[in-house]
């Protein structure tokens, strides 16, 4: 699972301090199931769960919790929420 499914389309939430990353799938008037992934994981966690959602007619989100904003090197990290 080290790639993100060609059947998701991929977009970002600007946020201060970050960028929150997150991917769709389905149909845009259908029920939506949103996945958030745990501590150490990523939006790729539920590549297996994706067949089976679409499938069943659902719109899939999935997302990155947090993305840090990176630069140069020494440059200071900044924490993102979700408010």
């Amino acid at each position: 699972w080290a790639t993100t499914p060609a059947m998701l389309t991929g977009d970002v939430l600007p946020r201060p301090g970050c960028a929150i990353r997150y991917w769709t799938a389905g149909p845009l008037d259908a029920p939506a199931v949103v996945l958030g992934h745990g501590a150490t994981a990523d939006h790729r966690m539920f590549n297996a769960q994706l067949p089976a959602l679409l499938d069943r007619g659902y719109r899939v989100v999935v997302w990155d919790a947090r993305v840090r904003r990176t630069g140069r090197a020494g440059a200071a990290r900044q924490r993102c929420a979700l408010r």
